[in-house]
């Protein structure tokens, strides 16, 4: 029986078609990738242009203001009225979007045992991310170093993992402290959405690699998203909890 086997040409082709395949699939997913950054881009200057609407309009921060049911009090933090946890999600943080957009999403009494987020349906209160995990939300909260705020905090969006929704289990519906294996954001792409809102440095700015502490949002990076002022872009897992300056997009930082 005549065998035949590959010749060193037919085996040359086949090897550059099987690397142009792998280029392309490279490609496509950078360009998905890239996509998906600039689409949360635009959400955020959305979200700032009309934060600032709302503020010129009502001269409070949504969920903060008095003259909307439920009230806030007005000092321009976004928070839990008492006991100020800022990483529970009641009070002027889960009334945000729901002061912002009535029409999208829903409030809730500033009373124990409070709402869990949810991106979908009737009881709509936050929404989605447009980059990171699949699942992915987008909170307002005030950054603090403890659990009682200040004047010198400031307000941030946050991305979380929608593992951050289903574990809220205490009667005010606290965050669990985000790290390594429960936040949103790959560091590439973290790194990627600093630089086009930003300043591309983690530790400073308008956009930062933060997390989520026992009781509010921190400026402290997960372990193995960045290091100082430099994103870990070696690393393809979702270890970032981004923190976005609210009205920075607009030249107004709250």
């Amino acid at each position: 029986m005549n065998r035949k086997g590959f010749t060193l040409v037919e085996l040359s082709i086949v090897l550059v078609i099987i690397g142009l395949l792998i280029g392309g699939i490279l490609v496509a997913q950078s360009m998905i990738d890239s996509s998906k950054v600039s689409s949360q881009v635009s959400q955020f200057q959305q979200f700032d242009a009309a934060v600032m609407g709302f503020k010129d309009r009502y001269l409070y921060l949504p969920g903060d203001s008095p003259r909307h049911s439920p009230v806030g009090n007005g000092d321009n933090l976004l928070s839990m009225i008492s006991p100020k946890w800022l990483t529970a999600y009641t009070c002027e943080i889960a009334n945000f979007w729901g002061h912002l957009f009535p029409d999208q999403y829903a409030t809730s009494a500033c009373a124990p045992p409070g709402v869990a987020p949810t991106t979908s349906g009737a009881s709509k209160n936050v929404p989605a991310a447009k980059m990171g995990i699949n699942n992915a939300f987008i909170v307002a909260s005030t950054i603090s170093s403890t659990n009682a705020a200040t004047s010198g905090d400031y307000n941030y969006y946050a991305i979380l993992h929608p593992s951050q929704a289903q574990t809220i289990t205490t009667s005010w519906y606290r965050y669990s402290s985000t790290n390594n294996t429960n936040s949103a954001v790959q560091p590439a792409q973290l790194l990627s959405l600093d630089k086009k809102l930003d300043d591309g440095i983690a530790n400073s700015g308008h956009v930062i690699s933060g997390d989520v502490g026992t009781d509010y949002l921190r400026n402290v990076a997960e372990v193995g998203c960045s290091s100082g002022a430099d994103y870990t872009v070696s690393s393809s897992d979702y270890i970032c909890t981004p923190l976005i300056r609210i009205g920075a997009q607009v030249g107004n930082p709250q």
